[in-house]
């Protein structure tokens, strides 16, 4: 998995975060009107939603890009994939960024956050427990 490692400057934006790497992280720019379907949890950005990309050399499949709206402003990052009908997989918005900006760019981090959050509310749920011998530790989106 990639990830970038984050400078020890205090960025607090996805934009300010990734302009602190070496490495030049591309902008998809998402087309007008389609940037409510993420902010309302939709992971997956259709290639049908990105209006142009911006970054030289452009991404690979794999790289971290941001998703922006039609302004450049960041709405979240996640994994560009060049081949696929599914463009990019939303990882984190900017909100979660900004809430917690040691996990945003770092897919580690990120992984290790949601996980460690998964298993501390499946035992505030009681699992396991005496009368279940199996659960779901991690839920996909529901993470």
């Amino acid at each position: 998995m990639k990830s970038l490692s984050l400078p020890s400057s205090p960025a607090t934006t996805l934009r300010e975060i990734a302009s602190d790497h070496h490495k030049g992280i591309a902008n998809v720019v998402l087309k007008k009107g389609k940037i409510q379907l993420f902010k309302d949890g939709s992971p997956m950005v259709y290639s049908g939603a990105i209006d142009r990309i911006i970054g030289r050399p452009p991404p690979k499949t794999g790289d971290i890009v941001l998703v922006a709206d039609g302004t450049e402003k960041p709405i979240g990052w996640g994994f560009y994939n060049s081949v696929s009908m599914f463009s990019v997989r939303l990882m984190q918005l900017e909100e979660e960024a900004a809430r917690d900006p040691s996990c945003a760019l770092n897919v580690e981090k990120l992984l290790e956050t949601r996980i460690h959050a998964a298993i501390q509310l499946r035992k505030s749920l009681g699992l396991p427990s005496a009368n279940t011998n199996a659960y779901r530790l991690v839920n996909s989106e529901g993470d």
